[in-house]
């Protein structure tokens, strides 16, 4: 939690940098990062800026190019998944991570690319669990180390299933953490907005 709070409160930089150009948001990521010690995990929010700033440019690039689609979702499926490959290879884990993050923007720029992807992504569903997403990122760790162990305990009762051990203490966790995300997101996240709202409004 210590890393996302830090972070978060970078994000405004980075929002009033990525106005100026990627080469300022560039150079302050490897600033922080490397003078102030800051987490290496704050060159994925950046590149989630990026992204988003870029929004319409990317969608109007790959728009007609299918071939190039395809390719940034083999591309960034490869690299998002690759952490499997570096065990046996003597590496930092903060390069590993960062390729990983890499990953999931070329994922992201697909997304941002694909028409039916969007689609899809827009069903209530989807949309409503995206919203919720940050406070799923947030609390899904808790989840996993104070919840889903009582869930297999007591599910050990019932069944000696492997299996199904697996699939219901999966499919229970993420219902937990999807009812706690909806707790957190709206008797959390749409309150601090709202101030956040406010308090800019007061100095503008």
């Amino acid at each position: 939690m210590t890393i996302e709070l830090a972070l978060s409160l970078l994000l405004p930089v980075g929002l009033l940098l990525v106005e100026r150009g990627a080469v300022w948001l560039v150079f302050f990521a490897c600033l922080v990062v490397s003078l102030l010690g800051v987490s290496a995990f704050l060159l994925h929010f950046l590149l989630g800026l990026l992204i988003a700033r870029n929004y319409r440019a990317i969608a109007g690039y790959f728009k007609t190019r299918f071939l190039q689609r395809r390719l940034l979702l083999l591309v960034g499926f490869a690299l998002y998944t690759s952490g499997g490959l570096y065990q046996n290879i003597p590496m930092p884990e903060s390069i590993v991570w960062a390729i990983s993050g890499l990953g999931a923007g070329v994922l992201l720029t697909f997304a941002v690319a694909s028409t039916r992807l969007q689609a899809l992504l827009s069903l209530p569903l989807l949309r409503q669990i995206g919203r919720v997403s940050y406070s799923a990122y947030l609390i899904h760790m808790l989840v996993l180390l104070c919840v889903t162990p009582r869930i297999l305990h007591g599910m050990q009762a019932v069944t000696g299933n492997r299996s199904l051990l697996w699939l219901g203490g999966y499919g229970l966790s993420v219902a937990v953490v999807l009812l706690l995300s909806w707790a957190c997101y709206y008797l959390l996240e749409i309150p601090s907005i709202a101030l956040g709202r406010r308090t800019i409004g007061l100095f503008s």
